[in-house]
């Protein structure tokens, strides 16, 4: 609160009780004020917080989205790279399996041969 001082000419014209009373009312005036001036920022204030926690909620929103997206790519290509490699890994068994297999026939049937001779 700020001191107010009332001129002499004033004080003269209202008397000390007036001037008193001019002076209490002026306090309350400058009260309600500041009230009045707090209460306006706060709403401000909060209106720009929910404003930016929306925005904020949003971005994140967006950037969770994105890394979703991104996450679901790599999957998929992962995916493919584990099924061509399974195929690669399958036929290169089969070409090892049909080498073993005719390895042993041949050596079967040349214990075979020499054994029947």
């Amino acid at each position: 609160m700020s001191i107010i001082t009332i001129p002499n000419i004033l004080r003269e014209k209202l008397t000390d009780e007036g001037a008193n009373a001019l002076v209490e009312i002026l306090d309350r005036v400058e009260d309600r004020s500041q009230a009045h001036t707090i209460e306006t920022v706060e709403l401000k204030f909060e209106k720009r917080l929910t404003e930016e926690t929306t925005r904020l909620e949003k971005r994140i929103t967006e950037e969770t989205t994105r890394l979703e997206i991104k996450i679901e790519s790599a999957r998929s290509d992962l995916e493919k790279k584990i099924e061509s490699t399974r195929t690669d890994l399958i036929k290169w068994m089969f070409i090892f399996w049909i080498g073993q297999f005719a390895s042993i026939v041949g050596i079967l049937t040349a214990i075979l041969f020499a054994f029947f001779k």
